[in-house]
């Protein structure tokens, strides 16, 4: 009984000491985090003792249970792991372990017993595979429980030899099948571009096809000569293997700059992009640039400048480096290069003002309203940077310095929409000069000239002037009562004369009838004939067909451009009006057969087309220079000539006035055909057309070259020429 009392007095005391000890565990933790406070956190006091803290408001605890164990996430089994290891070719227990060899004893006076071995002998079968596997290939000894026992009770195969023989085993391992050697670069001097003509150039030296690559690049007096240029240089040359790098970089530097002469982008550009970029091309790091800017990869080329400018001085990479700050709105920079230039060379205002301009675009934020298009003041010079750095300016380029024109700088600039026309005008000129104008160009640059109301009038008023007389070429040959004032320059007529044909309104065909005198009257019929022939179309209704000498005028511009679609279309509008309806039809169609029986290829027998032909001769003083010209062409081509149409012209002159070529470049081509050498009688044909022109070659000339190119498989080229020849003669 007093045990029980006990008991309920001891419970009741646990329940009133125990929120006690709570509390107290509690006062303990608030006294230890005051011990731990800083100094300057201790309780205040005043003079009548310490202040007493307040009391700290009470805490719930929470319990979130024990700290989770992460399982490890158990996936599907991959089962044992296989090796990797290259395994021998002969498999284990193929082949038994031979005895080790034993000296036998030699008694004294015996003969020593030859040894018989043969096919099924173990040994016989080791030695002979020993004689082919490396010592990697021979297996070890099995220990045990690896199969030792069962390669010892194993027979050896009778036919392992054989089937060493079937499985290729012998010839796999032969010694003589491995070569040891240092692989050699390859050289890309010679690499085709594009669609380039099979390879000729094999058997030549370096230095002779080097010299005929620089002969390429001179301008030629013949605008198909000069697109053949390219041809040639973009083919693929088997020259010999290079002495050293130097001559690798000379090669390709050749080549790129016949393809600029010839104002080939496309070509230029081609070759660089497939030379090797594991190789130190710092030779020809000014064309890499070039060809950088060319597509329009400015970063590209100003990595080219910087790497440039640690080594060389030349003030064409300060120039680019100046360029490439100002692009990037980095004045302090574009100062410092600019110091540097003015202490090494003289530098255009031009060159300042497109810096400035630059400058100003780049440092525009984004979204900001451009500043205005602002006239560049001087003229703008015509290489590849100066073409760059205007279009990135925004600058109206009103007049283009020709004097030392890059021609791959021509396409940069006439796409640029702030090279305004009067410059344009001079860039289109110049290509129609060199022979190098392209139709997609000219037919985009006719299509877009702008013609004001005042031009148009004044034009007309002189295309009037100058078609009442006929012999006028120009402005300055119009009589005093004629005299029409053009408010454009000279140079800018040709453009609009263009793009009036262009448009194939009613003053079209005097147009272009004053534009082939014009291109007569300097020579240069075949170089005009590819842009008449990209601005016409011979399936568009026009005042251009109702004129037979217009329509015959276009027949022969197609045929030297190589457009045979084209000139066969211009040739259907006038057969559809012959047969004596169109008396001006009949003589235009018949003033034609030269032209077409070059590009046919045959003359055929005499005919009545010829017999009618020579009748319309019969008025000109050079009839029979014209009739031997045509019929030597003719046969140089492989036509078929009969005798009767030369014994017709046997009471011509002998001997016709003109040039005669030099008997050193004359017996140059003889021999270049003689030794069916193509290096030598190319290098003497533009020789040749560096100084004559096709007007001027005589007959007996004519049909050598053109023999000549026949002869070496240029059959295209051959017919150009020819029909280049006969137009340029006013045929």
């Amino acid at each position: 009984m007093i045990s029980r009392h006990l008991h309920l007095i001891a419970m009741v005391s646990l329940l009133f000491v125990a929120p006690f000890g709570v509390a107290a565990a509690q006062d303990e933790d608030d006294t230890q985090a005051e011990e731990e406070a800083p100094a300057d956190e201790a309780p205040a006091t005043d003079a009548a003792g310490p202040v007493l803290p307040e009391t700290p408001e009470r805490r719930t605890l929470y319990f979130i249970g024990p700290k989770i164990t992460l399982d490890r996430q158990l996936g599907p089994s991959v089962g044992a792991p296989k090796s990797i290891l290259p395994q021998p070719l002969i498999s284990p227990g193929s082949l038994q372990v031979p005895e080790p060899e034993t000296t036998p004893e030699i008694t004294p006076g015996a003969e020593e017993a030859p040894v018989e071995t043969g096919a099924n002998d173990p040994e016989t079968t080791l030695d002979a595979n020993a004689s082919r596997l490396p010592d990697s290939q021979f297996l070890a000894p099995a220990g045990p429980g690896d199969g030792a026992e069962e390669v010892q009770d194993q027979e050896p195969e009778a036919d392992l030899p054989g089937q060493a023989a079937e499985s290729g085993f012998d010839a796999a391992f032969q010694t003589d099948a491995f070569q040891e050697g240092v692989l050699q670069q390859i050289d890309p001097s010679g690499f085709p571009v594009g669609n380039a003509l099979d390879t000729i150039w094999q058997g030549y030296d370096r230095g002779d096809i080097h010299d005929f690559l620089a002969l390429l690049a001179q301008p030629s007096l013949s605008p198909t000569l000069t697109r053949f240029a390219s041809t040639i240089a973009a083919s693929r040359f088997d020259v010999p293997e290079p002495a050293n790098d130097q001559e690798v970089t000379d090669f390709l530097d050749a080549r790129l700059t016949v393809f600029q002469s010839q104002a080939d982008r496309e070509a230029y550009v081609g070759l660089i992009d497939q030379l090797p970029k594991d190789r130190d091309w710092n030779a020809l790091a000014r064309h890499f640039a070039k060809a950088h800017l060319l597509k329009g990869e400015l970063t590209d080329a100003c990595t080219v400048a910087d790497t440039q400018r640690a080594a060389d001085q030349d003030p064409y990479w300060v120039r680019l480096s100046t360029f490439c700050m100002a692009a990037a709105g980095n004045r302090t920079g574009v100062d410092f290069q600019l110091g540097i230039l003015e202490e090494t060379t003289a530098l255009d205002p031009v060159f300042y003002q497109l810096i400035d301009q630059i400058l100003v675009e780049a440092e525009q934020p984004p979204g900001a309203v451009l500043p205005p298009i602002i006239p560049l003041d001087g003229v703008l010079p015509t290489d590849i940077l100066s073409a760059a750095m205007a279009r990135l300016a925004r600058v109206s380029v009103t007049d283009v310095n020709v004097a030392s024109l890059n021609p791959l700088a021509v396409p940069l600039l006439l796409e640029n929409p702030m090279v305004l026309r009067d410059a344009q005008s001079k860039l289109i000129a110049y290509l129609i000069d060199r022979g190098v104008v392209k139709s997609g160009q000219i037919a985009e640059f006719a299509a877009a000239f702008d013609v004001s109301e005042d031009e148009s009038g004044a034009i007309s008023a002189w295309l009037a002037a100058a078609q009442a007389d006929s012999e006028a070429a120009s402005a300055d040959d119009l009589d005093e009562g004629q005299e029409v004032v053009l408010p454009f320059e000279e140079t800018t007529l040709q453009s609009v004369l263009l793009a009036k044909i262009a448009r194939h309104d009613a003053e079209a065909p005097v147009a272009l009838n004053v534009l082939w005198r014009q291109a007569a009257a300097a020579g240069q019929q075949a170089a005009i004939a590819p842009a008449l022939n990209a601005i016409t179309d011979p399936g568009r209704p026009s005042a251009l067909q109702s004129i037979p000498q217009a329509v015959a005028l276009l027949t022969r511009a197609a045929y030297v451009s190589g457009e045979d679609a084209d000139a066969e279309g211009w040739l259907r509008r006038l057969r559809t009006r012959v047969a004596g309806e169109d008396p001006d039809a009949d003589q235009a169609l018949v003033s034609l057969w030269p032209v077409m029986a070059i590009s046919d290829g045959t003359a055929g027998p005499m005919n009545s087309v010829l017999d009618r032909w020579w009748l319309l001769q019969s008025g000109s003083v050079d009839r029979y220079r014209t009739a031997n010209l045509l019929l030597t062409i003719l046969e140089a081509l492989g036509g078929s000539v009969a005798q009767e149409q030369w014994s017709a012209l046997e009471d011509g002159p002998v001997l016709y006035e003109g040039g005669s070529l030099a008997p050193a470049v004359w017996r140059k081509l003889l021999l270049g055909m003689k030794g069916n050498d193509p290096v030598a009688l190319l290098s003497a044909l533009y020789e040749i057309s560096v100084q004559v022109g096709p007007a001027d070659l005589p007959p007996a000339v004519a049909g050598t070259l053109v023999a000549g190119l026949k002869q070496m498989n240029f059959e295209d080229t051959a017919r150009a020429l020819a029909l280049e020849i006969l137009i340029s003669q006013k045929n």
